[in-house]
């Protein structure tokens, strides 16, 4: 597949010269005229992009195999990669991808490794605003989405002065790699450039990363992102025209650019999308672009620290504000060129050490041993590099000395000096495109020596291509990294589907977020057509329950449920499930007759027994009564005890409404929420009550599809699973919730709570996804002290870097079969109203309907995107009076 026509246009280097020849005639013109130079920024302050386009080499594209894209470019051929970032990388492993380049790259052909913090988020949004099937939650999800798209521009919060954004920018962190070479006559580009782009592609899939190689409509859309820069949230969907150069696709007639000394401005037009631009008016906007090059390295430095180049996994205040883009570039010497040029050096370094008392300068002494150490590689396959690195920040007009700052302050404490590109920035631009070096502007580069000498593996060591977890394949919930990244979290996603299981258990501190986190990740549950059922202590739920129509169940101490253990055996037909339902049911009145004590073998078999003489004689009419009738007919002192453990929950004792009568307790509703609180202080009672709804929750999901996904959810765990009987029942659960595509959440404040509980241990042991909101520094200690947390001291310095930031975001670090990394959930103020339950802004709702505003007007009023209606207030004023 071909696209575009390859012409007879003369060289890029050819019109940059030519351009150099007009600068000078101007500058005549204006001594002749005006005694004085004429300033040649002011008649090229406006240059359109269409204009610039003709700077551009990019001409035909040629799909050679199946998946292998070659670009026949003005003056030069090359391909280009996109692929996923590395996530940390070993010595070993940025060896391996140095020999691999170093054995790939044809000689004198150039490399460019592009590192793009993008702005263009809009498809991952996309994909989690479509995941949304309920009208409330697609309205949740679009105006967080919102909030994302704006801040990928402006940040998501502001210093606490508030004129200046904290560098928190939603972005997508996207990876090239480009190569090209001069397009001499003679050439073979298959035989050439196929085997290197094969075992390139080879290299980066042996390190677990995706790569691709990058299609023509694909290198236009990132070549406009750059040059074209909007608040667009999607990339540009230009199509390409048969017969039409690729250069020629990548202009906006109507887009302007201003070049001087410190920046290039850019002016453009866009009517953006429903998520950039509601109101969907063309609008002008204005971007500046700063360009900075690589003025000093440090004297050590790895692959896996390039990490730190985006943002400190730990500190704040290092890291990158707005969009950006990296580009390592460079030009391979041949083999036996890169030995001859080092035997030289190593030879020039030797002589140096002889002359009279050089010896005894360390510099020299460093020098000789530095070229001996490239003369060991060079001998081992690597090859000598001429290369340069340059950062272009990019942000609306009037951010650029902020983003300046943060990226210095970044550079310089990994030991980085970067120094700005003083009237070069949109040579740097160009220069930092995909496949650009190959028409005449390496040369260029090369001559005003923005170039360095180093090694194939120095070269990868500062290579742009780290970056942060993308997280799992499904939109159940959307967090970002640290930097920015977008991330899905899901405990179904690919890491867990090949082991273990879908559990989690997640604690935090009071006021951490965690039921926050937990009301989310339910919707999104839910969200993505599955069952949730949840165990609540506190009402976080019941906001989102009434919203989506789900079924509400309220315990308290007037208002009796009735429900008897045996009636949820109505269905059981086979004689594995009865067996299994006699066995939980055993559990539960085993839990009515001894409560937290200690139970006997003997007690345990003679209540099986008791249960399975009911149904036998009763099926599922069997009663809490009939059991203890009974035990008391045993006559024996064990038949007594159990009977005497029972009696508060016969017919017409205590709670003896709440187990006689057909079960009216409906799980159907794939939103259900039993609400826990009311009973808190019958202990008893609500342990009880607790085992039945899992039995019961148990016997749904193991009923329904194995495709659809369930949840049962369990806020404030530790209060609820406190007994050796929870702990059997819920590891049980735990252990089976896998088989029906069940996933099995529990929330606490403290691991300790999980620790030291017997039924919460039970599912801390049975889960595979252990989620960490911000602790207390001196619980983490205390953890780590009493031995019942093992970590080193890297890892406790992250779980103590674990925090809330007020309004804007809660972190929270995952732990799973992937690995741990820190996410972060920032909401919209909409969203915030929805699942926030503070005693405060329960009040404030509360009110607002009583007013009468239905929920969601009351939600909407309470996040400041609805107008109360004074009216409405004045009836209600009206009609208190009245009374």
């Amino acid at each position: 597949m071909v696209f575009a026509r390859n012409d007879n246009s003369k060289s890029h280097h050819k019109r940059i010269k030519r351009k150099n020849v007009v600068e000078k005639a101007v500058d005549s013109i204006g001594r002749y005229l005006f005694s004085e130079p004429l300033d040649i920024t002011q008649l090229q302050k406006m240059l359109s992009c269409e204009r610039l386009t003709d700077y551009l080499p990019y001409r035909t594209a040629e799909e050679i195999e199946p998946g292998f894209w070659i670009y026949h470019n003005e003056g030069s051929v090359g391909f280009c990669f996109e692929h996923t970032p590395l996530l940390g990388a070993s010595e070993v492993e940025a060896n391996t991808l140095a020999s691999a380049i170093s054995a790939s790259i044809p000689k004198g052909a150039f490399v460019q490794m592009i590192g793009y913090g993008s702005p263009r988020i809009g498809g991952v949004l996309q994909n989690y605003i479509q995941s949304r099937n309920h009208p409330i939650l697609r309205e949740m999800a679009v105006y967080r989405a919102r909030k994302f798209v704006q801040g990928a521009w402006d940040g998501l919060a502001r210093n606490e002065r508030g004129d200046e954004p904290i560098a928190y920018y939603p972005r997508y962190l996207r990876h090239f790699m480009a190569v090209s070479m001069p397009d001499e006559e003679g050439l073979d580009v298959i035989k050439t450039l196929l085997p290197a782009m094969k075992r390139i592609k080879s290299a980066y899939e042996s390190l677990n990363c995706g790569i691709v190689s990058l299609p023509p409509k694909g290198l236009v859309r990132f070549i406009r992102e750059i040059l074209i820069p909007k608040t667009d949230s999607y990339h540009d969907c230009m199509e390409l025209e048969e017969g039409k150069d690729l250069h020629l696709h990548m202009s906006d007639a109507d887009s302007l650019i201003q070049s001087n000394m410190h920046e290039v401005n850019f002016t453009t037009f866009s009517t953006g999308d429903f998520l950039s631009n509601e109101d969907g008016q063309t609008k002008r906007e204005e971007f500046t672009y700063r360009a900075y090059e690589l003025e000093r390295l440090p004297t050590e430095f790895s692959l896996g620290l390039t990490a730190y180049l985006i943002g400190d996994p730990l500190d704040n205040d290092k890291r990158l504000q707005g969009p950006y883009l990296k580009v390592l570039w460079g030009k391979y010497l041949g083999t036996g060129e890169s030995k001859s040029k080092t035997a030289m050096s190593l030879q020039q370094s030797q002589n140096a050490l002889k002359l009279p008392g050089s010896g005894n300068l360390k510099s020299v002494r460093e020098k000789h041993v530095e070229w001996s150490q490239v003369m060991d590689e060079v001998d081992m396959g690597g090859r000598l590099v001429k290369y340069g690195y340059f950062v272009i920040t990019m942000g609306k007009k009037g951010m650029e000395d902020t983003q300046e700052e943060a990226l210095m302050r970044v550079y310089r404490s990994s030991g980085f000096e970067l120094r700005r590109a003083t009237a070069l920035h949109l040579t740097t631009i160009l220069s930092s495109l995909p496949m650009s070096l190959g028409s005449g502007l390496f040369e260029d580069l090369e001559r005003t020596k923005r170039t360095r000498s180093g090694t194939s593996k120095s070269f990868i060591n500062i290579a742009p291509i780290q970056g942060e977890y993308t997280g799992q394949l499904s939109p159940i919930m959307l967090l970002t990294g640290r930097n920015g990244q977008l991330m899905y979290f899901d405990p179904w996603g690919t890491g867990s589907e090949s082991q273990g299981n879908y559990n989690v258990c997640i604690f935090g501190k009071s006021g951490a977020g965690k039921s926050v986190f937990m009301v989310l990740l339910s919707l999104g549950i839910f969200a993505n057509d599955g069952d949730v059922v949840v165990l609540d202590d506190g009402r976080s739920f019941e906001n989102v329950c009434k919203l989506l129509d789900g079924n509400f169940v309220d315990f308290n101490a007037g208002e009796h449920i009735n429900f008897s253990p045996f009636a949820m055996l109505k269905g059981a037909k086979t004689e594995d499930s009865q067996v299994h339902g006699v066995t939980q049911i055993s559990l539960i009145l085993r839990e009515m007759a001894f409560g937290e004590d200690v139970v006997r073998h003997e007690a345990k078999q003679v209540l099986i027994t008791l249960v399975q003489g009911v149904w036998n004689k009763a099926k599922h009419k069997g009663t809490i009564t009939d059991v203890w009738k009974m035990a008391k007919a045993l006559k024996t002192d064990l038949g007594n005890e159990i009977a005497q453990g029972l009696k508060p929950f016969t017919e017409g004792q205590t709670y003896g409404s709440y187990f006689h009568g057909d079960n009216y307790l409906d799980v159907s509703n794939p939103y259900t929420v039993f609400e826990m609180s009311g009973i808190e202080n019958h202990g008893g009672l609500r342990t009880v009550l607790l085992l039945s709804i899992l039995n019961l929750i148990d016997g749904k999901f193991n009923k329904s599809k194995r495709s659809k996904k369930k949840a049962l959810i369990i806020d404030e765990a530790w209060k609820m699973l406190g007994s050796e009987n929870t702990a059997e029942f819920m590891s049980g659960i735990a252990r089976r919730a896998r088989k029906y595509n069940g996933s099995l959440i529990n929330g606490s404040q403290q691991l300790d709570d999980f620790i030291n509980n017997p039924g919460a241990r039970a599912a801390y042991d049975n889960s595979d996804w252990i989620i960490q909101l911000a602790l207390q520094d001196n619980s983490i200690d205390l953890l780590v002290k009493s031995g019942k947390l093992t970590a080193d001291a890297a890892r406790i310095r992250l779980m103590k870097s674990v925090h809330m930031h007020s309004g804007v975001y809660s972190e929270s670090m995952i732990n799973g079969p992937d690995g741990s990394y820190i996410g972060r959930l920032a909401l919209d103020p909409f969203s915030l109203a929805v699942v926030t339950t503070t005693g405060t802004d329960v009040a404030a709702q509360h009110e607002l309907q009583d007013a009468g505003y239905t929920l969601i007007e009351a939600i909407k009023i309470r996040a400041g995107i609805m107008d109360p209606d004074p009216q409405l207030l004045a009836n209600r004023q009206m009609a208190e009076a009245a009374e």
